[in-house]
């Protein structure tokens, strides 16, 4: 059987070749930087599907603000970083990482992030399988080798925040769960220890999925500090999977997929159709109409027994 991922790109930033982003200490708690502002008036309108639905964190109303500090950057780093203050770079920015054509949004932040996840229990996140790299893998991180960052997000319009407190700066301890194959992509992490100040969020195996059910997701789009994109809806539901029109990038993968009503995750960001197109000698957001539905996810009620167990 043909893969349902040949034709799609996996949702993570760079394939296991991806340079290390050096994680140092910082001076401070908290640090932040200030950005050029990308997101203005001459910021191309091509997305997609239809016109473009990310959001900051410091836009949205503060239930979904909450829902954001629950979820978590994938960065390469050492481990024994955990629980200690680091500081991320600045560069590359995203319009030097995808060679982008001026106007594009987000062109000047940051883009560290990998994948994307959710914390599901006091100290498990969910992710994609395929951002963890195994023995007989070809993708994604190994454990040993990745960080996991709580509240990288933009401050506001021209700040974003570099500097992390430890309390925000987790590791893998074990890998409880990996699945990677035609009917799911999903992957259970237990930390090194408790998340602190950030609930787990809402998991909805048994809510019902139609063609048509409204959506959003919160992740790390092509590795950016924290985006959330609504106004999207399933095109198709299958037994352990579904496609829908979101807004998402390289980078969301493992990003939560929630529902729109219940505001529980209904999903896990895992493929979806080419990001960039090429513009002449450099690139724009691919568009596509906003009836057609590309992004592909792994139902949360396919990892149910799991999450049971985690109670």
């Amino acid at each position: 059987m043909t893969s349902r991922l040949s034709s799609q790109t996996k949702r993570h930033l760079r394939h296991a070749g991806m340079a290390t982003f050096a994680l140092g200490f910082a001076a401070l708690f908290g640090t932040n930087s200030a950005i050029a502002a990308d997101d203005g008036p001459n910021a191309s309108p091509e997305v997609v599907y239809g016109s473009d639905s990310r959001r900051e964190v410091y836009s949205l109303v503060p239930g979904r603000k909450q829902l954001a500090a629950s979820t978590v950057a994938l960065v390469t780093g050492d481990p024994s970083l955990a629980g200690k203050p680091v500081t991320l770079p600045l560069q590359p920015d995203l319009q030097t990482e995808n060679k982008l054509c001026a106007g594009q949004r987000f062109a000047k932040q940051p883009v560290p992030a990998f994948c994307s996840g959710a914390l599901v229990a006091p100290d498990i996140v969910l992710t994609a399988g395929h951002c963890v790299k195994v023995p007989g893998s070809n993708e994604g991180v190994p454990l040993s080798k990745m960080l996991f960052l709580f509240g990288f997000d933009m401050l506001d319009a021209t700040h974003v925040k570099i500097g992390f407190p430890g309390k925000d700066v987790y590791a893998a301890k074990s890998l409880l769960k990996r699945v990677e194959n035609d009917d799911a992509d999903y992957a259970l992490i237990r930390l090194d220890r408790k998340v602190a100040g950030r609930p787990a969020l809402a998991v909805a195996p048994t809510e019902p999925m139609w063609v048509g059910k409204q959506l959003f997701v919160i992740g790390h789009p092509s590795g950016l500090p924290t985006k959330l994109a609504a106004g999207a809806s399933i095109k198709r539901v299958d037994s352990t999977t579904f496609t829908s029109n979101l807004d998402t990038f390289e980078g969301n993968s493992g990003s939560p997929i929630f529902s729109a009503g219940s505001n529980a995750i209904v999903g896990i960001l895992d493929s979806g159709k080419k990001d960039y197109v090429w513009r002449g000698s450099c690139r724009v957001v691919n568009t596509l109409p906003n009836n057609k539905g590309g992004e592909d996810a792994t139902r949360i009620s396919a990892l149910a027994r799991e999450l049971a167990a985690l109670k």
